[in-house]
């Protein structure tokens, strides 16, 4: 048997100095001998099999197909035999050998690259991204790519669902890269340990390029519904990463695509090439436009990390309003406070935020002048989450007034403090949500004056919106449902409002 091994090993060695022909003589020699053992002509006819092939002669085929008869057990014959119907154009028996190659043994990463190749070649996308998978799990964490066309150092909604996303993901298992747009104070190729690749809106070149040298496993997509990060990841050629489209749709987003039938057919399209689209809400404007598309989705909701307040409340003086939001012109803080204008009693506003890019319109100056009529209103500008958090902390209400919104992180991160809130009909999911009241601008006023003259009221809203936060809303719930839906799921069970916070929301709308 030592000799026999020694006389093999000397025939794979001719064959790697280039002497195929030496290297066939060698093991035509030794099939004769080795007749009588199936074990060993089946290594041999395996090893004669590669240098056929190599050589380019006929009968390659024949001769792995014998040495997987001889020893169904040998994973070099079952591998070898697959190579050579792959590169006979079978990319159907090249599959159906590579699963028994993995069927005897499981870790063979060769075996599960080639068979992910041999799916997509016979276009099944679905059970290749199951071996991607796979074969991310066999040794190696999976790797993630998140699209955003903003992220940080850009503060907003958008850039926060980003990172916290990619955090979350990451303690999930997941090697996480973030991909977004240039940002002139982006000073680092990373944040938090995450990667970030500055990707321009070129129509895709620069992900392309992105994609075709770093083997993701997966793309996770944010974006507004017209945004790069969405529309352009479906024209990817095949393979590509399995694709999670999440779009971010508010009533200017439907707008657009419901201006023809023309632009809405060209978007469920481009839509139905994703694996998976999510929408967000369950009674936001993007849960409308895929039932309107005819589009597949499956419902995850935004998560918000619960953050612990960065100091101790401040002693209360009076009713304590907390607005917090980017000072956009759509979040509407000039309507708020023209709307509040007038409004007796001891109360206070806050308003959290900074103002927006210099390329937009900029409600800042109006604000300001708006606020010196009135020492009751408060505006501090930007803050860090644990600043929020404290803010939270110590108001009685939070106020939405925005005339634009798709799914408002700031509501989920109100309910995940305990904190009641008030939005206007136009918040997008804020319908989904427990723990608030839903009112037009004009309103507010009554809202929040039977809120705070009703104190149970306003503590059982509180709870329901803590209790909803737990069920549906916090990152270790949401981040499971992204977990399966990249790892392979299609769709996922709806996550419920709890009942009790169900009935103390409604009772109180």
């Amino acid at each position: 048997m030592d000799d026999f091994d020694r006389r093999i090993a000397h025939a794979e060695a001719l064959f790697a100095d280039g002497l195929a022909l030496e290297a066939r003589d060698a093991l035509q020699a030794l099939a004769g001998e080795a007749a009588g053992d199936p074990v060993l002509l089946s290594r041999v006819l395996s090893d004669l099999g590669v240098i056929t092939s190599s050589l380019g002669l006929g009968g390659a085929h024949a001769l792995l197909a014998r040495a997987v008869h001889a020893d169904p057990a040998n994973a070099d014959a079952l591998e070898n035999l697959a190579a050579v119907c792959a590169a006979e154009g079978d990319a159907g028996q090249a599959a159906h050998w590579l699963r028994r190659t993995l069927a005897v043994d499981p870790g063979r990463a060769s075996a599960r690259e080639a068979l992910v190749a041999a799916l997509e070649a016979t276009h099944d996308w679905a059970l290749a991204d199951a071996a991607r998978h796979a074969a991310a799990g066999d040794g190696r964490r999976p790797r993630l790519l998140v699209l955003a066309h903003v992220f940080l150092p850009s503060v907003g909604g958008t850039e926060l669902l980003a990172e916290q996303a990619a955090l979350a993901l990451r303690e999930r298992g997941w090697d996480v890269e973030v991909g977004t747009e240039p940002h002139p104070r982006r000073t680092a190729a990373e944040h938090r340990g995450i990667p970030v690749h500055e990707l321009p809106d070129d129509g895709g070149a620069s992900l392309t390029a992105l994609l075709g040298g770093r083997p993701f496993d997966a793309i996770l997509a944010y974006a507004g519904p017209l945004g790069w990060p969405i529309v352009i990841p479906p024209t990817l050629p095949h393979p590509r990463p399995r694709l999670v489209l999440v779009p971010c749709v508010n009533p200017d987003g439907y707008a657009q695509i419901d201006a023809s039938p023309q632009i809405r057919g060209q978007y469920a399209g481009l839509l139905r090439q994703a694996d998976v689209v999510v929408h967000s809400s369950e009674h936001g404007w993007d849960a409308r436009l895929m039932r309107e598309l005819g589009v597949r989705s499956t419902c995850v909701p935004n998560a918000a990390a619960r953050t612990a307040p960065g100091r101790e409340p401040q002693p209360r003086t009076g009713t304590r309003l907390l607005c917090v939001g980017n000072l956009w012109e759509e979040k509407d803080h000039v309507g708020l406070l023209r709307t509040l204008r007038g409004v007796p009693g001891d109360w206070t506003l806050r308003i959290i935020g900074g103002e927006p890019p210099a390329h937009v319109p900029n409600p800042a100056p109006t604000l300001r002048a708006l606020a010196g009529e009135d020492d009751r209103i408060q505006l501090t500008g930007p803050a860090p989450a644990a600043e929020v958090a404290a803010a939270m902390a110590e108001a009685d209400v939070l106020l939405l007034p925005s005339r634009v919104e798709a799914t408002p992180l700031v509501l989920v991160e109100a309910m995940s403090q305990g904190l009641p809130w008030i939005a206007t009909p136009t918040c997008g999911s804020a319908g989904d949500h427990a723990g608030g009241l839903i009112a037009p601008l004009g309103r507010f006023p009554g809202a929040v004056a039977w809120i705070l003259d009703d104190d149970d009221a306003r503590r059982a809203l509180g709870a329901a919106g803590r209790e909803h936060y737990d069920a549906a809303y916090a990152w270790d719930v949401v981040a499971g449902r992204f977990d399966a839906l990249l790892a392979g799921a299609d769709a996922l069970p709806a996550t419920p409002m709890p009942p009790e916070a169900a009935q103390a929301t409604t009772r109180a709308r």
